[in-house]
C-alpha cells in the first residue's frame, strides 16, 4: 500500500464537537474525581465483563468516556483479566502492522531476479505479482468510492486522514478474508467504531489537559495512556471491525447459484418462503418473520403480509448495517453497546428488529402500501430506544425481563393479543386480496417487476435502491 498511517495524527475536533462526556468534564468543578471514578467503576472492581454487560443493556453507557474500552471487551478485543489488557494490545498491534505491510507490496520495488515473463505489468499469469497488484487497485477505488460517502452529514468523516485509514482498514480485512471480500456496507460498520476510539482519545487529552488524569496512580494513568492512544486508532478499530463482522460476515455473502439477484442478494420481489435458498441472510429474515414477527405480533405480521411487503426489502439494510441508517449516530451507539454486550453472535439483533417493528406497530396497521414501505425504507425519527432495548430482551428473555410499558403497546393486553376489531380487519384484508387482482392493491407506479427483472446494476438502482437519507420509487 503506497499510504499507510503508522503514524496516524488524531484529526482534532473542535470543542463543541467532542462527545458529551467531555462536556461533562468541562465546568464540572467534581470533573477530577469523577472521571477516576469511572475508570474504577468499570475496569478496576469486581466482574468486569458482568459489569459492563449490565451497564450496556440499561443504556448506562450512552455518556462513557472509555465506550471504546468496553467494546473492547465486549468483543474480546481485551481479555477480562485486566492485567493482561497492555500485553495484548501490544501484540494485537504488532500484528496489524505485519498485516499492514504485507498487504503494500508494490512489485515496482520487488526483486529483480523474477522470472520477466512473470514480473512485468502486461503478464496474464495468476502468479504474476503485477496481477496481484493491479487486483488491490481496483479493490482500493471500489472501497474509496464508499468512504468518501460515509456519512456526509459529520464533518469528522470527511476529513483526507479518517478517509484514508478507512480505506486501510477495509483493503486489509479484504485481503485476509477473501472469500468475502469487500462489500458495501462494510464502510457504515467500521465508520462507528473509528469515532467512539476518537472521542475517548479526545476525552483523555482533554482530562490530561486539565490535570484529571493526576488523580490515577503511575501505573493505571500509564496503561490508559497506551489504551487510548491515538497513533494507534487505524490497528485498534481494524480488530474492533474484524471482530464486529466475524459475527456479520455471513449476511454479506451472496450466493454462487447463477440465480439472477439484485445487488443485496435476492432475486427482486421473491416471496419470503423462498429466501432462504440464496443466502444466509435469507434464511434469517424469514425466520425473524415466521417465527417471530408471526408469534409476537400476529396482527403486524399479517397486515405485511396482506400488504405483500417481504422483509428483505428494509430487513437486509437493517441486518447488514446494523441498523446503521435507521438511527442518528448517537442512538445508534446505544443500540451497539447492547448488541456487543449481549452476545459474540449479536443474537439480539433479531430481537431488536421485531422491537423495532412493534415500536411503530400503529403507524404501520394504520398505513397503505407506500406508507408501509416509507416507513420501514426510513424508520420514524424519534424512536424510544428505551423501549425497543428493553422490549428486545424481553423478547429474548421473558423470565428475566419484564415487558415494557408504555409507547405503542399501553392498548394491548399483551404483545400477542389480537383484538376483535384486528381480527376483523385481518379477513377484510385477505377477503379483498381474494377478490381483487394484486396489482389494484398497488399503486401502479411501484409495480416496475418487468423493470427489474430486466435491468442491469446500473438500471436496477436508478428504479428502486435506496440511497443515504431516503427511497428511490419508480
Amino acid at each position: 500500500m503506497e499510504t499507510s498511517l503508522l503514524g496516524f495524527e488524531p484529526v482534532g475536533l473542535p470543542i463543541a464537537d467532542i462527545p458529551s462526556s467531555c462536556d461533562a468534564l468541562r465546568g464540572n468543578q467534581n470533573g477530577p474525581r469523577k472521571y477516576w471514578e469511572e475508570w474504577m467503576e468499570l475496569f478496576e472492581n469486581g466482574n468486569i465483563g458482568d459489569k459492563l454487560k449490565h451497564l450496556a443493556l440499561n443504556i448506562k453507557l450512552a455518556d462513557c468516556r472509555f465506550r471504546s474500552i468496553c467494546w473492547k471487551v465486549f468483543l474480546e478485543c481485551l481479555p477480562e483479566s485486566r492485567k493482561d489488557w497492555i500485553y495484548v494490545t501490544r501484540e494485537k498491534r504488532s500484528k496489524y502492522t505485519s498485516l499492514l505491510n504485507h498487504t503494500a507490496y508494490n512489485p515496482r520495488q520487488g526483486t529483480k531476479e523474477l522470472d520477466l515473463d512473470l514480473n512485468n505489468p502486461l503478464s496474464q499469469d495468476e502468479s504474476s505479482p503485477w496481477n496481484q497488484y493491479f487486483e488491490d487497485s481496483e479493490l482500493k477505488v471500489t472501497i474509496t468510492q464508499d468512504v468518501i460517502r460515509t456519512f456526509p452529514e459529520i464533518e469528522f468523516f470527511q476529513t483526507g486522514d479518517v478517509q484514508q485509514m478507512m480505506v486501510n482498514i477495509l483493503f486489509c480485512y479484504a485481503r485476509q478474508h477473501q472469500q468475502v471480500s469487500y462489500r458495501q456496507g462494510m464502510h457504515e460498520l467500521l465508520a462507528p467504531i473509528i469515532f467512539v476510539l476518537h472521542s475517548d482519545q479526545q476525552a483523555f487529552l482533554h482530562a490530561l489537559e486539565l490535570g484529571y488524569v493526576n488523580q490515577f496512580s503511575s501505573p493505571i494513568r500509564d496503561d490508559i495512556r497506551e489504551l487510548l492512544n491515538p497513533d494507534f486508532t487505524e490497528h485498534d478499530a481494524f480488530f474492533l471491525f474484524s471482530q464486529v463482522m466475524e459475527a456479520v460476515e455471513s449476511w454479506y455473502i451472496c450466493n454462487e447459484t447463477g440465480v439472477r439477484i439484485d445487488q443485496f442478494g435476492f432475486t427482486p420481489f421473491s416471496k419470503p418462503g423462498c429466501m432462504g435458498i440464496h443466502n444466509v441472510v435469507g434464511v434469517k429474515l424469514c425466520k425473524i418473520n415466521e417465527q417471530m414477527l408471526r408469534r409476537h405480533d400476529y396482527v403486524l405480521y399479517s397486515h405485511l403480509e396482506s400488504m405483500e411487503i417481504p422483509l428483505h426489502i428494509f430487513g437486509i439494510r437493517w441486518l447488514r448495517l446494523l441498523f446503521g441508517r435507521e438511527f442518528g449516530l448517537p442512538d445508534l451507539l446505544i443500540i451497539w453497546d447492547a448488541i456487543f454486550s449481549e452476545s459474540l453472535t449479536f443474537c439480539l439483533v433479531d430481537f431488536i428488529f421485531v422491537a423495532m417493528l412493534i415500536c411503530i406497530r400503529e403507524k404501520l396497521l394504520n398505513a397503505d402500501y407506500t406508507q408501509c414501505l416509507s416507513y420501514l425504507m426510513k424508520y420514524p425519527g424519534g424512536a424510544y430506544l428505551t423501549y425497543i432495548i428493553q422490549l428486545a430482551l424481553h423478547l429474548k428473555h421473558p423470565m428475566c425481563y419484564t415487558k415494557p410499558s408504555g409507547h405503542l403497546l399501553s392498548q394491548q393486553a399483551g404483545i400477542s393479543l389480537v383484538t376483535a376489531r384486528e381480527q376483523q380487519r385481518i379477513i377484510n384484508a385477505r377477503t379483498e386480496a381474494t377478490d381483487n387482482s394484486k396489482t389494484s392493491k398497488r399503486p401502479k407506479s411501484i409495480c416496475i417487476r418487468e423493470k427489474l427483472l430486466n435491468a442491469d446494476y446500473t438500471q436496477c438502482l436508478s428504479y428502486l435502491m435506496i440511497y443515504p437519507g431516503g427511497v428511490f420509487l419508480s
